[in-house]
């Protein structure tokens, strides 16, 4: 017996037919690239991180704009001024192991990375050093990772092992979040920053052994400020303290500046008063 098809059932299979070949075509257009290909064009840096990650808490203004062209060949461009730098440099693929190789002022320097694309992000790990960094497309927005807020008053912090606290303002995140270093400032708009490290303190050669000095109240504990040029002026960039503590072999420093990249004479104390809220 010949099934009879109706007008119905030919429009339904026409139908089905057209939603197949868009399938197919969606999933080629979706099939990520091969790294080699995917790796070229213009990146930006957008964090350094010592977790092998594509989140980045918030955007490094004083990156580098990196070009990867085909034959190996790396453009380095300042992405403040967007003027390349004098080094040569080229760049080599061998499955996902990537070899960053910069040359001048008669010198050498070979990077190598565990390099992928991740949610748009090329991600640039080094596995020897536990750091890496993220870039996004140049000129693409940037959303940050989640990270936790300050709802105002004593925040308690671990850093490399050492747990202390710092008196925060509402409505401020998490900037960086790294073993030595965590950064804070405000959620948006501008304002006041803080910088976090805990790091291992010089050691001095005592007969032949390396070791670690006592705090010393005249090394640690006074305030420093740090400037640079800017617009052609000489402005301070940050003021802060440092703190030795005592028992262990690290240093606490705290710095804090403002999101403009410079402070007003009239924030340094509010600036100052950040960092002597610091408690161990």
């Amino acid at each position: 017996m010949r099934l009879r098809r109706t007008k119905r059932d030919l429009v339904y299979r026409s139908l089905m037919r057209r939603w197949f070949v868009l399938s197919l075509v969606v999933v080629a257009c979706n099939k990520p690239k091969p790294l080699p290909e995917a790796i070229l064009g213009d990146w930006e840096t957008l964090c350094y991180t010592d977790k092998d990650s594509a989140n980045c808490l918030s955007k490094d203004e004083h990156g580098l704009r990196k070009t990867f062209k085909s034959g190996g060949v790396l453009e380095v461009r300042r992405a403040q001024d967007d003027r390349p730098t004098s080094d040569v440099t080229t760049w080599a693929l061998a499955g996902d192991e990537l070899t960053i190789t910069t040359s001048g002022g008669g010198m050498k320097l070979t990077d190598i990375y565990r390099a992928r694309v991740e949610d748009e992000r090329l991600v640039l790990w080094d596995e020897d050093h536990h750091r890496g960094q993220v870039l996004g497309r140049a000129g693409a927005s940037f959303k940050p990772a989640d990270s936790p807020s300050s709802k105002g008053g004593a925040q308690q912090i671990t850093l490399n092992g050492q747990t202390f606290s710092i008196e925060l303002p509402g409505g401020y995140r998490q900037t960086r979040n790294d073993k030595y270093k965590q950064h804070w400032g405000p959620t948006s708009g501008e304002g006041l920053t803080v910088q976090l490290s805990v790091t291992p303190r010089a050691q001095h050669n005592e007969n032949g052994t390396f070791v670690t000095p006592p705090c010393n109240g005249d090394d640690y504990g006074g305030v420093s400020s740090s400037s640079q040029l800017a617009d052609g002026i000489e402005r301070e960039t940050s003021v802060g303290m440092s703190l030795c503590l005592e028992g262990t072999e690290f240093t606490l420093a705290c710095r804090a500046g403002h999101t403009r990249g410079y402070l007003e004479p009239s924030e340094k104390d509010a600036a100052l008063a950040l960092c002597k809220t610091v408690r161990r």
